[in-house]
């Protein structure tokens, strides 16, 4: 068995894998994926909490995404889309991305290998 060094502090995920919890703040272009997002960056319950939907809708897009294949939700927030479908990528949170269907206008959260980046805009 593995001796676990002092101020360690270990997790277990979905599937039984484990992870290193660690402490810090990951800056204000930090958003978390979930329902909601604290105005003031704090993880708890909040208020002031924003929908997390209204907070990326009105931003700059950051790329021009292609659907590959179509996406059907879920979940409320999700985005819907079809093959070929061009979206602008508003929010990149590791594999789901926040984004807006260009010929719709409809905005939520979707996996970002259904689409393929043809035009980057900047830099998150």
């Amino acid at each position: 068995e593995e001796e676990e060094e002092e101020g360690e502090e270990w997790a277990q995920g979905e599937g039984g894998e484990e992870y290193q919890a660690q402490e810090g703040y990951a800056g204000d272009a930090y958003a978390p994926n979930a329902d909601t997002i604290p105005e003031d960056g704090n993880d708890e319950e909040d208020e002031n909490a924003v929908d997390a939907s209204a907070y990326w809708a009105d931003a700059e897009p950051l790329a021009l995404a292609k659907a590959l294949r179509g996406f059907e939700p879920t979940e409320d927030d999700e985005l819907c889309f079809m093959p070929g479908d061009l979206v602008h990528v508003l929010h990149k949170d590791f594999d789901l991305w926040y984004g807006r269907v260009q010929e719709t206008g409809e905005s939520g959260w979707f996996p970002h290998d259904f689409v393929a980046v043809v035009e980057e805009y900047g830099v998150e």
